[in-house]
C-alpha cells in the first residue's frame, strides 16, 4: 500500500464508517422512528458520497453558510507581568 493511501476514509461496503452510529442506535433502541432515522442518515451519506463529499466537509460548509464570512479571532493574551 502506498503511503498516500493512509487518508482514505474507512468504508463498510459502500457506506462510510460513520454510518455505523445509527445502526448501533437502532440496535440499542429498536423502534420505527429509529429505523426511519437510520434510513434517512444512510441515504444522506450515500448521496454525499456520490457527490464526493464527506460528513466533516458538509459540517464545515453548513457552518460557513450560517456564520458567513466572519472569522472568530481571539485577541492575543496580555502579559501577566
Amino acid at each position: 500500500m502506498a503511503r498516500r493511501d493512509i487518508a482514505r476514509p474507512v468504508k463498510f461496503f459502500f457506506l462510510e464508517a460513520i454510518a455505523a452510529v445509527p445502526f448501533l442506535l437502532l440496535l440499542l433502541h429498536i423502534s420505527w422512528e429509529m429505523l426511519y432515522f437510520l434510513m434517512g442518515t444512510v441515504a444522506l451519506l450515500v448521496v454525499l458520497g456520490m457527490k464526493g463529499l464527506r460528513l466533516p466537509m458538509l459540517a464545515r460548509f453548513l457552518r460557513r453558510k450560517l456564520v458567513g464570512p466572519r472569522l472568530a479571532i481571539r485577541p492575543p493574551p496580555k502579559d501577566q507581568h
